[in-house]
């Protein structure tokens, strides 16, 4: 099992997904990362001001402009460096929760009404970058299930962007996650979070492929979340046998329906 945590535990109460009790068993201990498991990040003393950045005040509210989400761009080949954050690649889709007006925003910027459920769950006051997902009982993605609504959605949060109406997206990603695993602990509600690894990307993505899972996340630790400035960078798992005949059936879904803007991947 990848997971200690299945579905009903899940829903328990926040807790923190994590794909490497999976990898433990996939890759020799040789080859395992040397820092498995959640990061450690130093608590926040002062919500306005940290390492430098100022989180600015957002009182007056936020358009869906104001949601752009960061489009990873795909990298052909893993990498290591020691500022890099790595994080296994949900297969499922990209959305924005926003739990202050209570909209699910896909990537593309348009209201995901069908799963808007998933946000009574979430801790309220903030807004999340994530993954919408379906988890099977052993805790591993499911794109399908989820494609063709057979399942009932899990959001899982890897970026806080609001939070009691400031903006933090001008903090580095390092007190960003801070400051999102602070809101898992205390919060009310649940809310699944990544895991991930610094500096170690292609042991990573080796045990993305022997897990099969869809690829990796590269994220610099001290970016702020900008679209238009900051790059993530996404290395796909060549592999992945979820994504056999997707290409194919997204096409001919756009022939039949090209007003349909998908929200996946």
């Amino acid at each position: 099992m990848m997971f200690r945590e299945n579905r009903d535990r899940l829903l328990s109460g926040g807790c923190r997904i994590d794909f490497f009790d999976g990898f433990r068993r996939a890759v020799p201990p040789s080859q395992q990362p040397a820092r498995v498991g959640p990061l450690s990040f130093h608590p926040i003393r002062n919500s306005d001001r940290i390492s430098g950045s100022i989180a600015q005040p957002c009182r007056a509210g936020y358009t869906s402009g104001m949601l752009s989400l960061i489009n990873p761009v795909r990298r052909p080949e893993p990498f290591d460096h020691p500022d890099w954050l790595f994080e296994a690649k949900f297969d499922g889709f990209r959305a924005a929760a926003d739990t202050v007006r209570g909209h699910l925003i896909s990537r593309n910027g348009n209201r995901m009404k069908r799963h808007e459920e998933v946000l009574d769950l979430l801790p309220q006051g903030y807004v999340f970058d994530g993954e919408l997902v379906v988890l099977d009982d052993t805790g591993r993605p499911l794109f399908n299930k989820l494609l063709f609504g057979d399942h009932r959605p899990t959001y899982v949060a890897f970026d806080v962007l609001f939070a009691d109406g400031v903006d933090l997206r001008p903090l580095p990603l390092r007190d960003r996650k801070t400051r999102l695993a602070k809101i898992a602990k205390g919060a009310e509600g649940w809310i699944a979070l990544t895991n991930g690894v610094v500096g170690e990307g292609r042991t990573l993505y080796q045990a993305v492929i022997a897990a099969d899972l869809e690829g990796v996340v590269a994220k610099k630790l001290t970016d702020p979340y900008n679209p238009k400035l900051t790059r993530w960078h996404k290395i796909l798992n060549r592999t992945y046998s979820q994504r056999q005949g997707r290409a194919e059936w997204f096409r001919e879904r756009q022939r039949r329906h090209p007003r349909r803007r998908e929200q996946a991947l």
